[in-house]
């Protein structure tokens, strides 16, 4: 449970971010923004595991690249469904869902407990 919350919090501060950058996607209040990241974060991993199932021929072909186009249709999925939070095309939303997820890494390497702790093989 501690997991998902510091997760949804942080997937909150990328979204929150990427809003901010990109003139595309938008979102009216602070609660829209919490409810499209907890939408994503709670059906974005069933949407994603259905998707890849159904185009797993394409996903091995693509190397995994299909990927990023099926986190851009959750986004899209969350601004067709939540109102407040909207994203002016699919090509917005592929964009938008690049850097959510590059947002969201920087973050948690930041906030991470380990990064401090070196280890060192010797032979």
């Amino acid at each position: 449970m501690k997991n998902f919350v510091i997760n949804w919090i942080v997937n909150t501060l990328a979204i929150a971010l990427v809003v901010e950058i990109l003139p595309w996607i938008e979102y009216d209040s602070f609660g829209a923004l919490v409810l499209t990241s907890l939408f994503i974060g709670v059906f974005g991993p069933i949407i994603r595991a259905i998707l890849i199932l159904f185009t797993l021929p394409l996903f091995i072909l693509t190397l995994g690249l299909i990927y990023f186009i099926i986190n851009a249709l959750i986004l899209y999925l969350a601004s067709a469904i939540i109102s407040g939070f909207s994203v002016d095309s699919f090509w917005a939303a592929l964009i938008g869902s690049l850097l959510i997820s590059l947002v969201s890494m920087l973050i948690n390497w930041m906030i991470r407990d380990d990064r401090d702790k070196v280890i060192v093989y010797r032979s």
